[in-house]
């Protein structure tokens, strides 16, 4: 599996995005109790932003937030929900809803300063 990662990682890195993405999704299915699920399923999402498909990144993110308890990026999955909708989809709303759902779920995130920070942004709160 690690071989498998590496060969993604490094299409990636070449900026062969389709090619790494065919390989994290071959991962996804082929390693769903490995250690490194959780980081293949956010490869795809950013892999996904990256391609222009918002919608897909965002699927891949909730995915990690929602389902997979023992995940310690579940946090940033939430964040980069919320990053989505504020900069890509140019939704203020659902980006608070998703900024304020990190904080309700993980107050002691390292995201939370941020997050507390856009919610005053995109309320137009003075800062």
């Amino acid at each position: 599996m690690l071989e498998e990662f590496a060969r993604a990682e490094l299409a990636l890195r070449q900026r062969k995005l389709t090619e790494s993405l065919n390989h994290f999704k071959d991962l996804e299915n082929k390693s769903k109790d490995a250690p490194l699920y959780d980081d293949v399923l956010m490869k795809i999402g950013e892999i996904q932003l990256k391609l222009g498909n918002s919608l897909d990144a965002i699927t891949a993110f909730s995915f990690i937030a929602d389902s997979l308890e023992q995940c310690i990026l579940r946090d940033r999955a939430l964040m980069r929900i919320a990053e989505v909708y504020q900069f890509a989809l140019r939704e203020p709303v659902k980006a608070t809803r998703a900024y304020e759902q990190l904080l309700a779920r993980f107050p002691s995130s390292l995201h939370t300063s941020e997050a507390r920070k856009r919610i005053r942004f995109l309320r137009g709160d003075a800062i």
